[in-house]
């Protein structure tokens, strides 16, 4: 459990006079034992309870490493030599098969690997 013990998350409108309504606690927030380590805090902000609601909103913060990368290179198509580039097009797409219908989600899947691969 995240949430401290006695911290109210939702006010009644049952009651007779509801701006003092009955406070409870309804919310359970729970975690599993290896993300529980990750939680910096679990508490709830009545600055944000929304007009006509009943519940107050939990705000959970979680703090966790995120993995560097390398940027991805990406390439440069305007620097393309374009000839060459259909000329190897042209080789590659010999080794697939030709255009048919595609009658089935298998034969689809395989021509659009054929020809990504070719590209």
């Amino acid at each position: 459990m995240l949430l401290l013990k006695d911290v109210p998350t939702l006010q009644s409108m049952a009651t007779d006079n509801w701006a003092m309504g009955n406070w409870t606690r309804v919310e359970n927030i729970f975690s599993t034992a290896n993300t529980e380590s990750l939680v910096v805090m679990c508490n709830t902000d009545p600055r944000l309870w929304g007009p006509g609601t009943d519940h107050v909103p939990v705000l959970t913060t979680l703090e966790y490493a995120l993995p560097v990368t390398d940027a991805e290179q990406r390439r440069n198509f305007r620097k393309v030599d374009w000839d060459k580039f259909h000329k190897e097009l042209a080789e590659q797409l010999c080794d697939i098969p030709g255009p048919c219908t595609l009658l089935t989600d298998l034969h689809f899947q395989k021509a659009i690997k054929d020809l990504t691969r070719a590209i």
